[in-house]
């Protein structure tokens, strides 16, 4: 992504990982590790957002909490992710994190550290990396619509 960005030279991640431990583990488990690497099944948020009582749909538009002692709670878009979020601290919860997808890349962003646009509905809310892609798309007729 920094790459992409031209925030950074090539980055080779072989030169930093070392998942000889990884792999021997995996191994001893008789678990496929290179299928398990490939693999983007863990990566998708996925199952029945209780917060706003509907299934998730698209993945990339969806959200998760961490909450402590509790587990991962899926949510089905920003919006949802954002009340639910809300509400899990007023009633006391620690909060580990909490995730959304940006608009414009569709990598997993921290939701606190995200920038945000409200759509032209005023319902809709779109995660984004960048302040300048959340400042263009709160401009764009997309974000109007």
């Amino acid at each position: 992504m920094l790459q992409n960005l031209g925030r950074m030279k090539e980055f080779d991640v072989t030169k930093w990982v070392d998942d000889s431990y990884v792999r021997k583990a995996f191994a001893e488990l008789n678990l496929d590790y290179e299928i398990q690497l490939a693999s983007t099944a863990n990566y998708e948020v996925k199952g029945e957002d209780k917060f706003c009582n509907q299934p998730i749909v698209e993945p990339r538009q969806a959200g998760e909490v961490w909450i402590d002692g509790e587990g991962i709670e899926p949510f089905s878009s920003a919006a949802c992710t954002l009340a639910a979020y809300s509400s899990l601290k007023a009633k006391g919860k620690k909060i580990n994190v909490a995730y959304v997808f940006d608009s414009a890349r569709g990598i997993k962003l921290f939701a606190d550290q995200a920038y945000y646009a409200i759509g032209g509905d005023k319902r809709t809310i779109s995660p984004f990396l960048l302040k300048k892609d959340a400042e263009d798309y709160a401009e764009s007729p997309a974000a109007r619509s």
